[in-house]
């Protein structure tokens, strides 16, 4: 099958956003979360790259408009760091919040 056969396809091209950019956003956010969570399986538990990544997935749903999963990553990313004084992901939250 031709991915320009495709309605989503069809009419798309690298410069304008459509549904291939998304699903690469959404497929990044979902892989940068993964690779957070093994993070914490090390050990010791690197907790602030933890929050950093989830940081990252969080910017990549936020890119293709998965607002809820967004809120999602940056609240874990944030109940993570505040043990550590980071405030990073309080940051992000905060312009999610705002956005």
């Amino acid at each position: 099958m031709h991915c320009g056969s495709l309605p989503c396809y069809g009419s798309s091209s690298p410069s304008s956003p459509g549904c291939p950019r998304q699903e690469d956003d959404l497929r990044a956010g979902l892989l940068l979360e993964q690779a957070a969570h093994c993070l914490l399986a090390l050990q010791p538990p690197h907790v602030r790259k933890f929050a950093f990544h989830l940081v990252l997935a969080g910017l990549r749903y936020d890119m293709c408009a998965q607002r809820s999963l967004a809120h999602r990553v940056y609240r874990r990313g944030l109940v993570a760091v505040r043990r550590g004084g980071s405030d990073l992901v309080e940051q992000q939250y905060r312009v999610l919040q705002h956005a």
